[in-house]
């Protein structure tokens, strides 16, 4: 969850790390989950659509060795609904890219 909200628009977290080096990347997201779109014209014309899983907000930093913990702020959008949102992060390595870790929480319990 995040670690302090600053206001509705910025949300500071931080995350808590071990085993991290060098040449490493965290990359974090907050998504939103039943967003509707209505369709005014073309083949889904009169159509709402729904869609889940939307990066509303994203952000990374280079990590370095030893680090212990990152803080990460992310903008978000005046219309997120914290309710049906998801933070997701993930730290990568920068020459294979191969995922280290992933976690996702509800940013709301």
């Amino acid at each position: 969850q995040p670690s302090e909200y600053t206001n509705q628009e910025k949300w500071k977290i931080t995350i808590q790390m071990d085993g991290v080096h060098a040449g490493q990347t965290l990359y974090a997201a907050v998504t939103e989950e039943g967003l509707e779109v209505p369709i005014a014209r073309g083949e889904n014309g009169g159509k709402t659509l729904k869609y889940d899983h939307v990066v509303r907000a994203f952000e990374m930093k280079s990590l370095g060795d030893a680090m212990e913990e990152i803080q990460v702020a992310l903008s978000l959008p005046k219309d997120l609904n914290p309710s049906k949102s998801r933070l997701v992060a993930f730290i990568q390595d920068d020459d294979t890219g191969k995922i280290i870790r992933a976690q996702q929480v509800d940013v709301l319990p």
